[in-house]
């Protein structure tokens, strides 16, 4: 460590001796808050994740989608554009109707703490969509669609339904030049998850009337035996990435085919399990584009956590012990997070200790003069 921190290089034995104290004080004080903080990331992202395959299920091949007209088409729309400028925004899932030339956007949300920035972010998204509708209808679907034919959903758990209709309500008294964002643009799906089905708010509607009838009986559990699946996005947070396309799909395969060592993994391989399980609307050459740079994205971050070792150029290795399915997701789960929290714990806590033994210094300098 000394010899990759310029700081501890200043320091006399005695300075350095106080300063590993104070880094090991520090580093046990973080690591139950940084434990805390990944353990809520990975139950967020999860959350999300859930309310995002219910929406889409929901309209995949079902009787929903049968009576309004409306089918999942893809997730993550104009996803491509997200890193264009600061401030893009997009949707999680687009849903089509091919017989009335109309879509449905929708945002998901698993967790709210500040409705009226989520409501910014929204109107963020419905820009991008203002802007791209060229290629959105063009490259995308594949077919006719007007900006004045889109309806935007905001879909939220129970317990954020209430922040968000207040700030509704909030902006709608608002004069038109004040809003930061047009009230009247958002429709308000809600998830009830004890009942496990969305509902639309009981003061929202859609132009098609037989959806809105439907969604105010709910929509989730009755497409339970479905077999449509999306487990991720490709946004979804690394560890879930890792724990469901490297382990559950491609070690777990390849331990069945009796590969010689299973937990060696080609990129090629996982390459072809993202693209038949990530869910993006984009042109071919363009969602292959994207799938690749998220691909090496997850793999460094496998790797920093000490979850994959390099494997030659074009694979790595699962550093995850046990050989049962489960006895190597339980062994990745506790690794990781215990790796992930110890990392952040001592980075914090290298901030901390510096600053305690620059205080020192400081008034043994002042003492001295």
């Amino acid at each position: 460590m000394e010899s990759s921190n310029p700081f501890l290089q200043r320091l006399s034995p005695k300075e350095k001796e106080d300063y590993q104290a104070s880094l090991e004080k520090w580093t046990i004080h973080n690591l139950p808050i940084f434990k805390e903080k990944i353990s809520n990331e990975i139950d967020n992202d999860k959350k999300h994740q859930e309310i995002i395959q219910l929406c889409a299920k929901s309209f995949a091949d079902t009787d929903l989608a049968k009576a309004t007209g409306y089918e999942f088409y893809f997730a993550e729309p104009l996803i491509e554009f997200g890193g264009e400028k600061k401030g893009n925004h997009s949707f999680d899932l687009l849903l089509y109707s091919e017989s009335t030339h109309r879509a449905i956007l929708i945002s998901c949300k698993s967790s709210i703490s500040n409705a009226k920035s989520v409501l910014i972010e929204f109107e963020k998204a419905k820009k991008l969509v203002k802007e791209k509708i060229e290629y959105l209808t063009r490259e995308c679907i594949g077919d006719d669609l007007e900006l004045e034919n889109i309806e935007y959903v905001l879909c939220v758990y129970e317990k954020d339904e209430a922040k968000i209709i207040d700030s509704l309500e909030g902006q709608e008294k608002k004069p038109k030049k004040s809003q930061k964002y047009n009230p009247s643009e958002v429709i308000v799906w809600v998830y009830h998850p004890k009942s496990d089905i969305i509902q639309i708010h009981e003061n929202h509607s859609h132009n098609n009337q037989q959806l809105t009838e439907y969604l105010f009986k709910g929509t989730g559990q009755s497409d339970k035996g479905s077999r449509f699946d999306l487990p991720y996005c490709s946004t979804s947070h690394s560890y879930r990435i890792l724990k469901m396309a490297v382990i559950g799909e491609c070690y777990a395969k390849q331990q069945v085919e009796g590969k010689e060592d299973p937990k060696i993994i080609t990129k090629e391989f996982l390459m072809q399990v993202l693209m038949r399980n990530i869910s993006l609307g984009a042109p071919i050459e363009v969602k292959r584009k994207i799938i690749q740079e998220r691909m090496e994205q997850i793999i460094e971050y496998g790797k920093r956590h000490d979850i994959l070792l390099p494997a030659g150029d074009h694979a790595f290795r699962l550093n995850c012990r046990g050989e049962h399915i489960k006895t190597v997701i339980k062994s990745f789960e506790e690794k990781f997070i215990n790796n992930w929290t110890l990392s952040k714990a001592k980075k914090e806590a290298q901030k901390k200790a510096e600053e305690e033994i620059q205080k020192k210094i400081y008034k043994k300098t002042l003492f001295d003069y």
